[in-house]
């Protein structure tokens, strides 16, 4: 199971996973990352519109919410009440049933995606199925005073990891898989989490917050647009009015400007708003530039991350408490190991039906070819293939990916979010490729330039 190794940073007994392939030496120290490096952002007082759980996120004297620390377990909060005698209450009071729950589904579309060789015909329908398969998503459960999202396919993290937020609170709890223990994400460390395994905390700065008027009409719903402008990038929300989570779709667009390091405390979501669609387009100089830029000759630019809704549900069979932050039963990690290694997220029949036709006769008895990939950087970087995110390899990390055919392939090194990406290049099968220095025997990339 995928989700035993990549959870190094949270569980140090976990058993390595069947789909990665364990570095050939000894990572770097941890702290040699980029992240590692930043002095952690004061932290701003929120205003009191950040409500304690359960309350409205207009609430007069509500207090600020507190910080988290990653070095001590956060505090629990109270049980939810019996469901028989609440419905008793409510049926003797005449109060109204509590709020439902809603669930948010968002996937996260790249830019700057490097298209096959020219000349290369590959299959719409394998590329389809490829991209389908390694396109990151996650589900957002949404209700008053908490948040929860669950991390699918595509990510660092492991399959079914959870990020929780409560509104009483600053900060994250990550919870594994199988819901056994959690670290806590402190502020500014969500962009590092997300994409490379780290909990390093990233400087913060102030945000410029523009509302922009109408929004287009996402999931039947209208929207308003708002501008969200920081040091390390510009963000366009659309947000869509739906009063019964109150405060709950608040702390989804805090994680969305933790991910652009804006300060906390940063306004963006009124009460009852959720983001539909969020538009993260990176400055030239990320606010944590690598260490590495890349060889002569293979420039690194900054793209855009989009967060599209695809679907918006109220949930009615979500067990009470299931959204506790932390889970009482979940026991407190405070530290963890980097990310090793690698992971692949397609397998061999994906890559045969991606090039379908594609290389055949070339060599008669040997039609595919295996692709060596290194990644001799200091950061944890994704690899994109044919326009396909392939594999993730950590620092150190080396990966032998068999079953490419013998033709013409678009390499592509990237940051999971876009915030730094490498000119691709295109190379000749089998081959060798490293992140830091590029690939054996490649075409020049101008012939091959990404759109």
């Amino acid at each position: 199971m995928r989700w035993g190794l990549a959870l190094a940073w949270a569980l140090a007994a976990s058993t390595s996973a069947a789909c990665r392939t364990p570095a050939s030496s000894d990572p770097p120290d941890p702290s040699a990352s980029p992240q590692a490096k930043a002095e952690p952002a004061p932290i701003a007082s929120s205003p009191p519109e950040l409500g304690p759980p359960g309350g409205s996120a207009n609430a007069p004297f509500a207090p600020p919410p507190t910080p988290l620390r990653p070095d001590e377990p956060v505090p629990l909060e109270p049980p939810p009440k019996d469901p028989v005698h609440e419905t008793a209450a409510r049926e003797t009071t005449k109060d109204p049933p509590p709020p439902p729950i809603y669930e948010l589904t968002l996937a996260i579309h790249s830019s700057d995606v490097a298209p096959p060789p020219k000349g290369v015909e590959l299959s719409a329908v394998g590329l389809e199925a490829a991209r389908r398969k390694t396109e990151p998503s996650l589900s957002v459960d949404l209700a008053p005073g908490h948040a929860r999202a669950v991390l699918h396919e595509g990510f660092v993290l492991p399959e079914g990891t959870e990020l929780r937020v409560r509104a009483d609170r600053l900060g994250y709890v990550v919870l594994a898989p199988d819901g056994g223990s959690y670290r806590v994400g402190a502020v500014g460390s969500l962009r590092a989490v997300l994409g490379e395994g780290l909990f390093d905390v990233a400087p913060s700065s102030a945000a410029d917050v523009v509302a922009r008027g109408d929004g287009a009409h996402r999931l039947g719903r209208a929207t308003r647009r708002v501008e969200v402008t920081t040091r390390a990038a510009k963000a366009s929300f659309e947000l869509a009015k739906i009063p019964d989570v109150t405060d709950g779709g608040g702390l989804l667009c805090r994680l969305f400007l933790e991910l652009m390091s804006a300060r906390a405390g940063t306004q963006v979501c009124g009460d009852g708003e959720v983001p539909l669609r969020v538009e993260l387009h990176w400055n030239g100089q990320p606010a944590q530039p690598p260490q590495t830029t890349g060889p002569p000759g293979r420039p690194r630019s900054s793209g855009v991350a989009t967060f599209d809704a695809l679907a918006l549900e109220r949930k009615v069979d979500l067990a009470a408490g299931s959204l506790l932050t932390p889970p009482p039963t979940a026991r407190f990690v405070a530290s963890g190991d980097p990310m090793r290694g690698s992971h692949l997220f397609l397998t061999r029949a994906d890559l045969a039906a991606m090039h379908a036709g594609v290389g055949e006769g070339a060599h008669p008895g040997d039609a595919t070819a295996v692709l060596s990939l290194h990644n001799s950087t200091d950061e944890l970087r994704f690899v994109w293939l044919d326009g396909v995110s392939l594999a993730w390899l950590a620092p150190g990390g080396r990966l032998d990916v068999s079953g490419v055919p013998h033709a013409h392939v678009s390499v592509q090194w990237r940051t999971f979010l876009g915030d730094a990406i490498d000119q691709a290049e295109v190379v000749t099968m089998p081959a060798t490729v490293d992140a830091l220095s590029g690939a054996r025997g490649a075409v020049s990339a101008s012939d091959n330039p990404p759109p």
